[in-house]
């Protein structure tokens, strides 16, 4: 989980969180800036498990998680506040 504190970012003060759900990586955005919470997620990837999620000084979400099955590394970039 992270949130993004970058002062310059349009999308400060966001909530990010990935989780592991039955070995399926899901990620998840919520904010306040529209009034009470609003909750988008998504599923990132299947036959995984574990996850690091990092917020640039745009405001950029990166997000890196294990394809245990394909036996790789991949990696995600939004520049949308998550979307």
């Amino acid at each position: 989980m992270t949130v993004d504190y970058q002062p310059a970012s349009p999308c400060r003060d966001r909530l990010y969180v990935d989780w592991d759900d039955g070995n399926t990586e899901k990620a998840a955005t919520a904010a306040s800036d529209t009034g009470p919470w609003s909750i988008t997620g998504a599923s990132l990837d299947s036959a995984s498990i574990g996850t690091d999620i990092a917020v640039g000084p745009g405001g950029e979400v990166y997000d890196v998680w294990a394809n245990t099955s394909l036996k790789q590394i991949n990696f995600s970039k939004s520049t949308n506040c998550g979307g």
